[in-house]
């Protein structure tokens, strides 16, 4: 079990490090984290160095030293949320909580891993910060419904942010693809 963050140059690193900083010092958390990257120049040897003295527990990852030979090229010079996939295949962890970068939570995460709802699916998913302006959902071609308050399926496909997964076999499968 642990959590995981994606997060490369200036600005999502000082995010990362603030929610991890709150996690793990003001909210107590015991879960490991690894935060996650493409390639060494997103991560200084500095950036490692301050995480080292304020956060000693955090793994960094290089996704571009696991990225698998099977999968097609990311492109563009903006990974962003294209890794999301990846570091779940990554992961140092088989249950898995994805934060975004600049999520800041307000309370202990492990016990959503606990929830009733992921041990049955093995997942849970929940909507960015955007959820519910219409504008958005339609331009996408997607329903901005919430599957628990109006009973759909939670395994439709939806536009959905980071959660929580449980890597069947270590390795995630075809599904965290609809993400």
């Amino acid at each position: 079990r642990g959590l995981v963050v994606c997060a490369g140059g200036a600005q999502p690193l000082v995010n990362a490090f603030v929610s991890l900083y709150v996690l793990h010092h003001t909210l107590n958390s015991t879960l490991p984290a690894a935060l996650l990257h493409w390639g060494p120049a997103e991560v200084s040897g500095g950036t490692r160095a301050f995480f080292g003295v304020h956060l000693p527990s955090v793994r960094f990852v290089d996704i571009a030293e696991e990225y698998p030979e099977w999968h097609r090229p990311l492109g563009g010079a903006e990974l962003g949320y294209q890794l999301k996939t990846l570091a779940l295949y990554v992961a140092p962890f088989r249950e898995v909580i994805m934060l975004d970068s600049d999520a800041t939570p307000l309370q202990a995460l492990a016990p959503l891993l606990d929830l009733p709802l992921f041990k049955r699916r093995g997942n849970l998913f929940w909507p960015d910060f955007w959820h519910d302006e219409p504008g958005v959902w339609a331009a996408l071609g997607l329903r901005a419904d919430d599957p628990w308050e109006h009973g759909i399926d939670p395994w439709e496909p939806r536009w959905d942010e980071p959660g929580a997964a449980d890597r069947e076999d270590g390795r995630p499968g075809g599904q965290f693809y609809k993400i």
